[in-house]
């Protein structure tokens, strides 16, 4: 009998997923990525199974936590979405999730992917971690600093960056919701220039792709657009905590 660790803000789908497993394994509940990681602590798991878009901390940050921790690294982990786009797979996948099972899944095709995973994590390849969020080679190569000049740099500038690029994201939100697309356009170019002149790549590839997508008059798949620059925001801010900690006053 496994030790499962259900994450999902919905109390419907947690209930629905528990009976399903509690015929076999033990289960525990969260209610997003915090809450999982606070259960954690205090409990064993063998296999999590997590919903993508939660409040708080989503899927995608709490599978950035979980692979850059080595007590839950090997963790096998089911990510759960309401889309079935092929992008959506790829992207939880590259962000350290096992598998990718599109909501609703069906009662059979969850419990084989759980007893899959249990049978073969043993001997199965840990996937990889994702690339580090700043991309310090090519600051070194931009600007013709060493090291130790790079250090400096990120720990003065980083914490800057992650309040601007954090309230710049809660803008974000409020202009989906209201569909203002050009304040869209705006806050993902502001958040791409400054991405770019830190190294953080990826973020600014993630803003250049909403950015291209609304232009374009593409406006559908916007939440998860969000999550993603969301999610790249955390790994900013785990990358900072790890690297530059703030002196204790």
């Amino acid at each position: 009998m496994a030790r499962i660790l259900i994450v999902d803000d919905s109390a419907t789908i947690r209930r629905t997923i528990g009976l399903i497993l509690d015929k076999h394994h033990k289960t525990f509940t969260a209610v997003n990525g915090q809450d999982a990681l606070d259960q954690l602590a205090h409990n064993v798991v063998d296999l999590i199974v997590s919903d993508l878009q939660m409040p708080v901390m989503n899927g995608l940050e709490f599978l950035y936590h979980l692979r850059a921790d080595q007590r839950y690294y090997h963790l096998p982990v089911i990510m759960l979405t309401q889309s079935s786009y092929a992008e959506d797979q790829t992207l939880t996948e590259k962000s350290g999730a096992n598998c990718f099972l599109s909501k609703p899944a069906s009662s059979w095709e969850l419990l084989e992917t759980v007893d899959r995973l249990l049978q073969y994590n043993s001997q199965a390849t840990k996937p990889l971690p994702p690339l580090p969020p700043i991309d310090r080679n090519l600051l070194q190569s931009l600007l013709g600093c060493d090291a130790a000049e790079i250090d400096a740099l990120l720990a003065e500038a980083l914490p800057v960056f992650i309040k601007e690029a954090s309230q710049i994201v809660v803008n974000l939100i409020n202009a989906i919701h209201e569909r203002g697309w050009q304040t869209v356009i705006d806050c993902c170019g502001t958040l791409r220039g400054s991405s770019s002149s830190l190294g953080a790549t990826r973020l600014a590839e993630l803003c250049f792709e909403m950015e291209t997508a609304v232009f374009q008059g593409n406006t559908r798949g916007m939440s998860l657009r969000l999550i993603k620059i969301q999610a790249e925001v955390a790994r900013i801010r785990i990358y900072a905590d790890a690297h530059f900690p703030e002196e204790p006053l």
